[in-house]
């Protein structure tokens, strides 16, 4: 019944632990596919963690300008994701590729949601102490 969810999650798995161990073309050929499978059932949060894996993929292997262009892709699409989590994962991937002052902006209004956005004072300290944004500058 829900088999098609759990391989768009399974792929984006799968391509994360191939990234994780340097295997970035194979990484690069599973964030793809799985790119092309999210797109007809409107699954945008997992394109949208293939699309992370894809452009850092795409960065290590040397094609920078086509993982800049799709990581600000991302960040464009996940403005329109109700989750500021999204946004945050789309900006820090677009750090990790160059620094930009933009994106270094849009990471720190989509911190600033996702703070916003937490119940308690306890909960928005947690997340202020452990925010990428130490990363960020």
């Amino acid at each position: 019944f829900h088999g098609w969810i759990w391989r768009s999650r399974m792929a984006v798995l799968f391509a994360e632990i191939l990234a994780a161990r340097g295997d970035w073309s194979g990484a690069l050929d599973l964030a793809t596919g799985c790119i092309a499978g999210c797109r007809p059932l409107l699954r945008v949060k997992y394109r949208l963690l293939a699309e992370h894996v894809r452009s850092r993929a795409l960065s290590a292997l040397g094609r920078r300008d086509d993982a800049v262009a799709g990581a600000w892709a991302s960040v464009e699409e996940a403005r329109t994701y109700p989750d500021p989590a999204m946004r945050l994962r789309a900006a820090t991937t677009v750090l990790a590729i160059t620094a930009d002052e933009r994106a270094r902006a849009e990471l720190v209004e989509a911190a600033s949601a996702i703070e916003r956005g937490l119940p308690t004072e306890a909960g928005r300290a947690i997340f202020r102490d452990n925010a990428p944004l130490t990363d960020a500058g």
